[in-house]
């Protein structure tokens, strides 16, 4: 009986653990920046869904490169429907997505920094948070150079 009580206890204590570092998609802000700018560019948000890199509802911030008061701000659950609301704003494929260099990450935000151009929607920066020695987004901003 102590030996069945014993081997419950294990389980329970076992399942209460913390993922194992192996398990962590981005434990850096800059591999964040790689991966995110690498399904960005591909309008594939969504594939960012499944690795877990999001913490919990992510602020997705539209600005305007001539005017400071157009910005358009949506709060989404998951990725892919960050993708719904782009498809939504686009027209035959414009704005096209397109990222910045990687200028530098900070605590908690890493920023894109480039020449502007028409017709494109630039990933300018995004906020982020350490959860259980991971990376993980929580904020999305996109600089449209209409």
């Amino acid at each position: 009986m102590k030996s069945a009580i014993g081997g419950a206890l294990l389980c329970v204590l076992a399942s209460l653990q913390p993922a194992p570092a192996a398990q962590c998609a981005a434990r850096t802000p800059e591999f964040l920046a790689e991966v995110l700018t690498k399904y960005y560019s591909a309008r594939n948000l969504a594939a960012l869904d499944g690795l877990g890199l999001r913490a919990g509802t992510v602020t997705l911030r539209i600005t305007h490169s001539i005017s400071d008061d157009v910005d358009r701000v949506f709060k989404v659950s998951r990725l892919s429907n960050a993708d719904a609301i782009l498809e939504r704003y686009s027209k035959d494929g414009l704005p096209g997505a397109n990222v910045w260099p990687l200028d530098a990450c900070s605590a908690n935000k890493c920023e894109f920094h480039g020449s502007q151009l028409h017709n494109n929607l630039f990933l300018s920066s995004f906020t982020f948070r350490q959860v259980a020695g991971c990376s993980r987004i929580t904020g999305i901003v996109l600089e449209d150079g209409d």
